[in-house]
């Protein structure tokens, strides 16, 4: 929604879905609902990605990042809770790759550490 009285500035709220793909040969669906704020060519965003596994188990995360007139992003997040396997899993990491406007569809690189707790 752009915000009246600001030339090229907008909020909004958007929701996406997707995969992940993992070095082991594992994917994951990937659901992220994140709020916006557009100013000028650059795009702030916030939100939360939920990566859900063919057993059942679940990931979540919460990000922050940032996007650029030429479709980079860039950004951290943090991983909230977990489920299955992932059961009291935390860590932290970061991300970058390229958006491919008007449809906010991504694609991200991630690396990132994480631990569980120990049976």
């Amino acid at each position: 929604m752009p915000i009246e009285g600001l030339e090229g500035h907008a909020v909004g709220v958007m929701r996406q879905r997707g995969f992940a793909f993992y070095d082991d040969g594992e994917v994951a669906t990937v659901k992220v609902w994140l709020t916006f704020e557009r100013s000028g060519p650059e795009t702030g965003y916030r939100g939360y990605a939920v990566y859900r596994f063919s057993d059942g188990s679940r990931k979540v995360g919460r990000f922050i990042g940032a996007g650029d007139p030429e479709g980079r992003q860039s950004g951290e997040f943090v991983l909230e809770s977990g489920s299955g396997r992932f059961e009291g899993i935390s860590g932290d990491g970061r991300f970058a790759g390229r958006g491919f406007p008007p449809h906010g569809d991504i694609y991200l690189d991630v690396s990132g550490t994480y631990s569980l707790p120990a049976e």
